[in-house]
């Protein structure tokens, strides 16, 4: 595992196709399976990386957390037609006070039909770059 700090500037969280998170001793884990926006130059650093320069297959690890709200919004295409399930919200409060930036990511959830929204308040951000071979371990 290989990992990046301090490089939020050079990435784009808005569209990615993310799995499940953890949240632990002021520190927010959430799993990237996939549409991680990193550009070309970085994607040759991602085991998992589509043409377009998205990637996955890698924890966005948040530290020194205040606040951490991890949303999921259900949906169903009827007929054509979008049907929203209820909102689901997950609230998380750190023991850090102060010194802290906040950050937003969105997408979907992998393997299901649903919206996710993501806000925290934290002091770092790092991504860690999992092998291809390598399971998702958030200790």
């Amino acid at each position: 595992m290989k990992v990046l700090q301090d490089c939020w500037d050079d990435i784009c969280a808005s569209d990615c196709d993310f799995g499940m998170y953890f949240f632990k001793d002021s520190t927010a884990t959430i799993y990237v399976h996939d549409g991680l926006d990193v550009g070309t130059e970085m994607s040759s650093l991602f085991c998992r990386r589509s043409e377009e320069g998205f990637a996955g297959h890698c924890l966005l690890v948040f530290k020194g957390v205040k606040s951490f709200e991890f949303a999921v919004r259900s949906y169903e295409n009827n007929d054509g037609t979008i049907v929203w399930g209820e909102r689901v919200v997950r609230r998380y409060e750190g023991q850090v006070v102060d010194g802290t930036k906040k950050y937003f990511l969105g997408g979907g959830l992998h393997g299901a039909l649903a919206y996710v929204a993501v806000e925290l308040d934290a002091q770092e951000f790092e991504i860690h770059l999992l092998d291809s071979d390598e399971p998702v371990n958030f200790s």
